[in-house]
């Protein structure tokens, strides 16, 4: 098993950029909750001097985003924290937890609002048009918020950062929320002040359905839904791309945080040295690290080509059982027919080769009194044949 960390080999350089990387989405965020502080005081002081339902929920709805920027600051702070021995994988979930709670809560305010709004509606309570002073707030929040979702977009995308993508979608649907407001208090203010309540409805559902795509999103990841089949096609064409790979099968994938981790098995030739298959691995994990950037941390097992036909079978094999015998076990069989052949002294290394259902023996002879012949061979195979783990053996004279 291969444990090819880029992590740990780069931690120096990696945690600097995680570091930077948490400074900027901060900074972003930082200017988000100053335009939030000056949106929630301008629009619930208006759409109260106003009599404007729809503002004063939008106003809230700010006031909301103002709680949801200093919850990305604590958040992004957290999971920006390198990996201890509770969180070995990083603190990037903790993101993913804080975008499920911040999703629920936009949730539950949309609803709270949209019922009392279609309540008021339906009970024909008394309502007031608004002034056409009411319309100068959302006219700075659809202008505000824009800019603000540019920016942060723009930021988003450079530092694949999930959760500040989502912030920006979030500004985005709070400029159209905005819309919303201008067109529903400007007809009110014409006459039709039932208008207001209808446009408070709307921007509920504007809040309601960020809730429910920050939720939706964060639980797939919670659940370890695997990566777009797009980008695991891309990384098992890099990993045939590697000399020495002969196949790639199991390839499992997830998110934690705004990163991506990978666990793969290889398959290499059968009678590669242990070393040989480490080291085409280990390029395969760079390869994959230096052209897949979402993918932070990957974790290779070497297996022999064709090897993986019956691992459901293998899997589950009962505790104690074993397909075929350890090394000692085929020693125990091995050694004495090497004394009765008379090489015992001469032999350098044995290397076994687990292939299928039999073991596969390879016998390396030093440049002593012994030599390897046909003869030596056949005999070694008569005497082992009898038992049903035995494929094939053979010496090797080493010069």
């Amino acid at each position: 098993m291969l444990r090819w960390n880029f992590l740990k080999n780069c931690a120096k350089f990696f945690w600097m950029d995680k570091i930077e990387k948490s400074g900027e989405i901060q900074k972003v965020t930082f200017i988000g909750a100053l335009l939030n502080t000056f949106l929630t005081a301008l629009q619930l002081v208006t759409g109260v001097v106003f009599h404007s339902n729809a503002l004063i929920l939008d106003g809230i709805h700010s006031l909301s985003d103002l709680f949801t920027d200093i919850f990305v600051l604590a958040i992004t702070k957290l999971g920006s924290a390198k990996p201890d021995k509770n969180h070995p994988y990083g603190h990037g979930r903790f993101e993913t937890i804080g975008v499920v709670v911040l999703g629920s809560v936009l949730i539950t305010v949309a609803l709270l609002f949209a019922w009392e709004n279609v309540e008021r509606l339906r009970k024909g309570e008394a309502l007031f048009a608004p002034e056409p002073w009411a319309l100068i707030p959302p006219l700075v929040a659809i202008f505000g918020k824009e800019l603000l979702f540019r920016h942060t977009i723009k930021v988003g995308k450079r530092l694949n950062a999930r959760i500040l993508l989502a912030n920006a979608w979030h500004h985005r649907s709070d400029a159209l929320s905005s819309v919303v407001v201008l067109a529903g208090v400007g007809i009110a203010s014409l006459g039709f002040p039932w208008m207001d309540s209808v446009a408070a409805i709307g921007v509920a559902g504007f809040i309601a359905k960020v809730g429910i795509d920050f939720v939706w999103d964060s639980l797939k990841e919670l659940v370890d839904t695997a990566l777009d089949p797009e980008i695991v096609d891309k990384i098992q064409e890099e990993i045939i791309a590697v000399e020495g790979v002969k196949g790639v099968h199991n390839l499992r994938s997830r998110m934690v945080g705004d990163q991506a981790m990978v666990d793969v098995n290889i398959e290499v030739a059968p009678r590669l040295s242990v070393s040989e298959g480490h080291e085409i691995a280990t390029r395969a994990s760079k390869r994959i690290l230096n052209t897949v950037p979402l993918v932070a941390d990957v974790t290779a097992h070497t297996d022999i080509e064709h090897d993986h036909a019956d691992e459901e079978g293998f899997f589950t094999t009962s505790p104690g059982e074993s397909r075929l015998p350890s090394r000692t076990a085929v020693e125990v069989q091995l050694n004495p027919v090497l004394n009765e052949l008379g090489v015992s002294s001469c032999i350098e290394r044995i290397q076994l080769h687990y292939l299928g259902s039999r073991v596969h023996i390879e016998v390396l002879l030093n440049s002593g009194s012994c030599e390897s012949s046909q003869a030596l061979v056949e005999a070694a195979r008569l005497a082992l044949s009898k038992h049903d783990w035995f494929g094939s053996i053979q010496f090797w004279q080493k010069l």
